[in-house]
């Protein structure tokens, strides 16, 4: 570079002598640019590199036609911020002196594109941790290494899907949430509407029921940790995701979907996401069985008072802890018998029918439609028995008064531990005949559905059949009165004892185990003798 001076003359004889001076210097020179394109909006800070720059006041760049400022940043870099401009190439070049030289033919080259929108992210949050996966839509994405994602001051590189979708990888971080931008070139940036939150990652300790039906509809609840109250909730089975409901902050519920096996029983993974991106990975499991079905249950009826063993039928039953049957809206635990069979005690109820239903799943899930019902009925009572006693070989017409007795096909008497069908006569009398016995006394017991016994008071009695060998007179008055002593055995002292003289019955008087007197009633036919029978 040099100096020279600098004058003027009209006449190319006579030179101003005012001293000007005119510094010559190097050329400039550009070898290249960063970045090479920038939004048509315009603001790109360009840095333009080179040789021979100098620090001047008059730097200048030009895009094209138009010219911005420069600042010096060394001899080989400057820095200008693109102007607006339309969608095209334009040249790039400088000048060290305002504008009035200008570099020429450097071939460095900048590209005016449309301007990034950004329409939406998904997920819109995600653990601290890192690692969502993050999809944004907009316009006028460009397949760049410079394609950014910016989730507040954290950059990270983008991976390019169309024109209009991009993904990004969150970065992990310490803060709860951030503004989300992105750059085609690395250093112009647009803002999302919406914020990237980042929360405590979900964790999954235990789920309940850990089984359901092969139809799904099983309200299953997973505890835990982590849970938040957003709308992108799911849970994962299998490979089935459904919406997840907040409970609270430990608790979230989520509807099992129909298994994609509904003929068989299978196990699936269960795990939950806030995203819809990240699901948790603690190995919790979900099983699949094929649903139960009722067919009938025995008794169908018992008292309100409850208590009634019921035994329910059916198919596809399951030896779980968590079996239940259900009477109506009241749940009982129920004891597995068989794959066709469960029995489980009838609670206290009100007269009426209700629906029997059975849950394999501690009363999450139950049957439905299955048209088995359950009748609650009065509980019976009983106030006597009559006679209270009979022969041991039984055969005894027992009459039974209470109340609420029914006309069933399982009505019944039981004398200690022999049951014996019962004739119906009304809701007050039934009629039962006395078995045989060895015993000398037994409790009665009246069952409408031959399941609920309920105890009569007093007892019966047997004993053995009174044999009579002898009666002492044979004869007598036709006015009655004749003191008749019989002599056999098998004889009682109890106050049901009689004599019958033909068809009429008097009171006998026990004397002992061999001998009872009866006092003889007035003939029937008291102007003629007669013989009648005596027993």
């Amino acid at each position: 570079s040099s100096t020279v001076s600098l004058e003027f003359t009209a006449n190319d004889k006579d030179f101003t002598t005012f001293g000007n001076t005119f510094q010559y210097v190097k050329s400039m020179q550009i070898t290249s640019s960063i970045p090479t394109f920038g939004a048509v909006s315009g603001g790109t800070q360009v840095t333009v590199y080179g040789y021979n720059f100098e620090d001047r006041e008059s730097l200048k760049c030009k895009f094209g036609t138009v010219e911005v400022d420069a600042t010096y940043l060394a001899s080989t870099s400057i820095t200008c911020d693109a102007p607006a401009g339309v969608v095209g190439t334009v040249d790039v070049e400088l000048s060290m002196n305002g504008g009035v030289d200008y570099t020429v033919s450097s071939n460095v080259k900048f590209d005016f594109v449309p301007d990034i929108t950004v329409s939406t992210i998904s997920p819109e949050s995600g653990p601290s941790t890192g690692g969502t996966s993050v999809t944004v839509s907009g316009t006028n994405f460009i397949f760049s290494k410079d394609l950014k994602c910016r989730f507040g001051s954290s950059d990270v590189s983008a991976t390019f899907v169309s024109a209009s979708s991009i993904v990004c990888i969150s970065p992990p971080t310490t803060v709860s949430s951030v503004e989300v931008s992105i750059s085609n070139n690395g250093l112009d940036f647009v803002k999302a509407a919406s914020a990237f939150s980042f929360n405590n990652a979900p964790a999954v300790t235990s789920v309940s029921p850990s089984k359901g039906s092969v139809s799904g509809g099983t309200v299953v609840t997973l505890t835990g940790s982590g849970f938040t109250d957003i709308s992108s909730n799911k849970c994962l089975f299998g490979s089935a995701s459904v919406a997840a409901t907040y409970v609270s902050p430990t608790t979230v519920t989520c509807d099992s979907p129909a298994s994609s096996t509904p003929t068989t029983s299978s196990t699936v993974s269960l795990e939950f996401t806030a995203n819809d991106k990240d699901f948790t990975t603690f190995g919790n499991t979900f099983q699949y069985v094929k649903s139960m079905q009722i067919t009938s249950s025995i008794p169908t009826f018992g008292a309100v008072s409850g208590g009634t063993q019921v035994t329910v039928y059916g198919y596809n039953f399951e030896d779980r802890e968590s079996l239940k049957c259900k009477f109506g809206t009241v749940e009982v635990d129920a004891t597995y018998l068989a794959s066709t069979s469960i029995t489980c005690d009838a609670p206290a109820g009100v007269v009426g029918t209700v629906d029997v239903e059975l849950s394999m799943n501690g009363g999450v899930d139950y049957t439905v439609s299955s048209n088995v019902k359950f009748d609650f009925v009065p509980d019976i009572t009983v106030s006597t028995i009559s006679p209270e006693s009979g022969p041991s070989t039984g055969g005894t017409s027992v009459t039974v008064s209470g109340t609420n007795f029914i006309f069933s096909k399982d009505l019944k008497c039981r004398f200690g531990s022999s049951d014996v069908s019962a004739t119906f006569v009304s809701a007050s009398s039934i009629v039962c005949i006395s078995p045989p016995t060895t015993v000398s006394s037994v409790e009665v017991s009246i069952s409408n559905n031959g399941l609920d016994f309920v105890k009569a008071a007093s007892a019966f009695s047997f004993n053995n059949a009174p044999a009579v060998t002898s009666v002492s007179p044979s004869k007598g008055s036709v006015s009655g009165g004749t003191v008749v002593t019989l002599t056999g055995s098998g004889f009682t002292d109890i106050s049901s004892n009689k004599c019958l003289f033909g068809s009429a019955s008097v009171a006998a008087t026990y004397v002992s185990p061999t001998t009872v007197t009866c006092d003889s009633p007035a003939s029937s036919t008291p102007t003629t003798s007669s013989t009648v029978s005596l027993e």
